[in-house]
């Protein structure tokens, strides 16, 4: 048995040889140790991708990335028969008992913007939050065989010792089942979400400045407690931004938009023109149609149309394509917000992680190996450290912590002791 599966390992390369050549052949023109670095680099292979770009077209280097995710994966689904290897949790799991709590509602003050005029603040909401369960239930629609599945535990504490996000993991493919991945849940009664366009991306026309950085009085020790990654780049998809009430792309219609208010809270729904309106919002970021609408799939993430697949979910890809992806889904009271992550994904499955963790809609962000990217930061002697949530995300883990050139989010405590 175990000479068969050798021997259709090797089938495998052979068979692909000839497809591989095409890649190979343009990446060793931007130097001959290219494809090794890109193998074993993926903030190199982002560069590479870049550089191929604008020498042979979008179209030829997605064909080229969908090329090698496929056979990336078929090596991993053969690794994994061949050598009999298990998934493993990602981390180590204390379980913590859920427990019912009753959540005052203190909606979390917005960071000013001394570039422009402050109006009065608006009434904030009144929820009734008596009886939310902090952290949300534990996954029980669970596909994997992990006892720890779908547990959360506490992962990031804000300086008063609260626990401000737990963490867990899913399973989310029966065809793939060493894929694990990991989503994170903040409680937005204790934090506040923050939003910063890249120094170069999105790309507009539109003149503003752009730092890139998270502003000073949210860059602070005991304030600052984790960052993960935005959208796509401008050319992939067009979809629209508005950054401190400045529009930087116009917003599409149909597309998911996550919008963050001027008072704390964050709304994610179908585009809707009212989303222009600067006086209650900050800034809005969209990323494709939603995953989730109403706690249903979209039928669109399983769509057979390529066009459509790779106009809404993959921007050069398709959303068929297995790989590294991520997303962002918010809770029905909206008090909580899910950030998942993870290689060996497709749409449908990245979908269905953030519908099982509790979303009740949800949205891609940006996928592929160099993009994704999730820290938590930590303080020492008010020197910064980023700590990735996967150990695959240890290449540049210090992005968002200096001038960044693609847009991000970040999560802070609304009521630091500083």
């Amino acid at each position: 048995m175990f000479k068969a599966k050798l021997i259709q390992l090797r089938n495998l390369f052979v068979a692909r040889r000839g497809l591989i050549l095409i890649p190979l052949i343009s990446l060793t023109i931007l130097g001959g140790g290219a494809v090794y670095v890109v193998g074993q680099n993926p903030a190199a292979a982002a560069q590479v991708a870049e550089v191929l770009r604008q020498t042979i077209g979008n179209e030829a280097v997605a064909n080229l990335e969908t090329m090698m995710f496929t056979i990336q994966d078929n090596v991993r689904k053969l690794e994994y028969q061949v050598t009999g290897k298990k998934a493993a949790s990602p981390w180590s799991l204390t379980p913590v008992p859920t427990q019912v709590v009753e959540v005052t509602p203190t909606l979390p003050v917005a960071t000013p913007n001394p570039s422009q005029p402050q109006p009065t603040p608006a009434a904030k909401s009144n929820l009734n939050l008596v009886g939310v369960s902090w952290p949300p239930p534990n996954v029980n629609n669970r596909l994997g065989m992990l006892e720890d599945e779908g547990i959360w535990t506490p992962y990031i504490y804000d300086s008063s010792g609260r626990v401000a996000a737990y963490r867990t993991f899913l399973q989310p493919d029966k065809d793939r089942a060493y894929v694990v991945t990991a989503v994170v849940v903040f409680n937005l009664n204790v934090t506040r979400l923050g939003y910063v366009i890249g120094t170069k991306e999105p790309a507009s026309p539109v003149n503003l400045f752009r730092s890139g950085s998270i502003p000073n009085n949210d860059k602070q020790a005991g304030v600052l407690l984790a960052a993960f990654n935005g959208g796509f780049q401008a050319q992939h998809g067009q979809f629209g931004v508005l950054y401190d009430g400045n529009i930087v792309l116009s917003g599409r219609e149909g597309m998911g938009t996550l919008i963050l208010y001027k008072d704390g809270r964050v709304n994610l729904a179908p585009w809707d023109k009212k989303f222009y309106d600067t006086t209650e919002i900050r800034s809005w970021r969209q990323n494709g149609p939603l995953l989730v609408q109403n706690g249903e799939i979209n039928p669109d993430t399983n769509t057979t149309d390529k066009i459509k697949s790779v106009d809404y979910w993959g921007a050069t890809v398709d959303g068929n394509a297995v790989t590294w992806r991520s997303g962002v889904g918010l809770s029905a009271n909206k008090q909580f917000l899910y950030y998942a992550v993870g290689p060996g994904l497709t749409v449908p499955t990245l979908a269905s992680v953030l519908k099982s963790a509790g979303a009740k809609e949800a949205m891609q962000l940006d996928i592929n190996p160099y993009w994704v990217q999730f820290i938590s930061v930590s303080a020492v002697n008010k020197q910064f450290k980023a700590t990735p949530l996967w150990p695959e995300m240890s290449n540049y883990q210090e992005r968002y912590l200096g001038s960044h050139t693609s847009d991000y989010f970040y999560v802070v405590s609304h009521n630091p002791e500083h």
